[in-house]
């Protein structure tokens, strides 16, 4: 209710009088009582009381009592706390377009938060992988009426599952208007087990007001399976190029990191053709050096072949004295990739192919040259191609709230119809980083049916 609210009131009176007595305030009119009124807001509502002057007509009494009459109209949860502001007003005997007598109205007022009694939340990661164990949830908190806009929590925490790092979601994320929020937390290790498939457990969050759990709800979220460390024999010649095990949206970003086996040879130069799909993600534009023995001033160029992208990249060693350019997984580089935005969610098997064009000793000898490379990915096997998992942002889930939770029926009153807005919010499957605040493009609002009716 924004501005003026006018509600009419009437009381039965003795046997025999009619239901709408004719008063005045502070005075006397034949045929009736003379009335004083107070009109108040209280913490549950606005407080209406009428009280005879004396014991005669309209207001029935018993021996020498007075009897008053007291109302309490609960309007407050109508109005969006802290924002609206509102009077209300009351007539006996109609409305003021039908002679009804005044009896005041209230100053404005406007209404306080009240603490969240209601969270619901939904997941968005839908499989939480080791190699990315962010958590992520969407929750929506209402008050006691139904209210988004809630005094702001002390905390919302995150118990179930073990933890690396903070169990608090950042409350910077709830929209005060919406009640919508999000929390990202990190998995322990302890949580990824190796085998295959994938295992499930609770995750509840709760609502915290200086100490006291006004709140919770419980989720379910999946945990995949370790996959195992991937390496090449020992004493063994190759490349090894490492793939994430988790899944990949449209237009996210990600790294492959390359590592040598030069079997007793020092490796001083190298040079990598590093071959993808271009319909699945493309080269970045950065290549990186993976630790302080290599640098790659020869240069990083790209190019098309047999269908395939691919970027060929040279390297040299920063000293040749160096035994950690010798023997098994020697740390290359790392590639920026990103997946190209219009990639269908599938399982690419054969997204990336390596070719070792040289491994060069210090006296300028290939010792290996011209062979394939080998891929560490999500089948936790040595493969001869790259697989990368490609996923959508499918909707994971709604959250719904609507604009005024109650209201007040006036059509008797002043033929107005009333109505409130149902809002929908639709949550999508993301990958958040740490203390992010994961509020993306991806979330967006949704349409409620015309066929949905209260």
């Amino acid at each position: 209710t924004t501005g003026t609210t006018s509600t009419g009131s009437s009381s039965t009176g003795t046997s025999g009088t009619s239901d709408v007595f004719p008063v005045t305030t502070g005075g006397s009119t034949t045929g009736g009582p003379c009335v004083d009124s107070c009109m108040s807001v209280g913490a549950d509502g606005v407080v209406l009381r009428l009280a005879p002057t004396s014991p005669t007509g309209g207001f029935p009494s018993a021996g020498s009592s007075i009897f008053s009459s007291s109302r309490t109209f609960r309007t407050f949860s109508a109005l969006v706390p802290g924002v609206q502001s509102a009077t209300v007003s009351a007539w006996v005997g109609g409305s003021p377009c039908s002679g009804g007598l005044s009896l005041g109205s209230t100053p404005s007022f406007t209404t306080s938060t009240m603490p969240a009694a209601n969270i619901s939340a939904v997941i968005r990661t839908t499989t939480v992988y080791a190699d990315y164990p962010m958590l992520s949830v969407a929750f929506a908190l209402r008050d006691a009426d139904g209210r988004p806009r809630v005094r702001t929590p002390t905390s919302v925490l995150v118990s179930g599952p073990a933890l690396a790092g903070s169990a608090s979601c950042n409350l910077g994320t709830v929209d005060a208007a919406t009640g919508v929020g999000f929390c990202d937390v990190q998995l322990a290790s302890s949580e990824f087990v190796m085998g295959t498939g994938t295992s499930s457990g609770s995750v509840t969050l709760s609502v915290v007001y200086s100490g006291n759990v006004t709140a919770s709800t419980t989720l379910q979220a999946t945990v995949a399976r370790l996959v195992p460390t991937v390496t090449l024999p020992a004493g063994s010649f190759g490349l090894l190029a490492s793939l994430p095990t988790s899944p990949r949206l449209p237009s996210e970003n990600f790294t492959v990191s390359i590592a040598g086996y030069s079997g007793s040879d020092v490796l001083a130069f190298f040079q990598i053709d590093l071959y993808f799909d271009p319909t699945v993600v493309a080269y970045a534009g950065d290549a990186t050096a993976t630790s302080l023995l290599y640098t790659l001033n020869l240069g990083v160029t790209n190019g098309t072949a047999g269908g395939m992208s691919f970027v060929s990249i040279i390297g040299a060693a920063k000293s040749t004295a160096s035994p950690s350019i010798v023997g098994d997984n020697i740390q290359l580089l790392s590639v920026l990739f990103t997946v190209v935005p219009g990639a269908a969610p599938a399982d690419y098997a054969d997204a990336f192919r390596a070719t070792v064009i040289a491994f060069t000793d210090i006296s300028n000898r290939r010792f290996y040259q011209v062979q394939p490379g080998w891929f560490a990915d999500a089948r936790g096997t040595a493969q001869s191609s790259g697989q990368l998992t490609v996923w959508s942002a499918m909707a994971t889930g709604l959250l719904a709230y609507v604009s005024v939770p109650e209201i007040f029926n006036t059509h008797g009153l002043n033929g107005t119809s009333q109505s409130s807005t149902i809002n929908v919010r639709i949550v999508r499957r993301s990958r958040c980083t740490t203390g992010s605040n994961c509020l993306t493009s991806a979330d967006s609002s949704g349409n409620v049916a015309s066929s949905c009716t209260a």
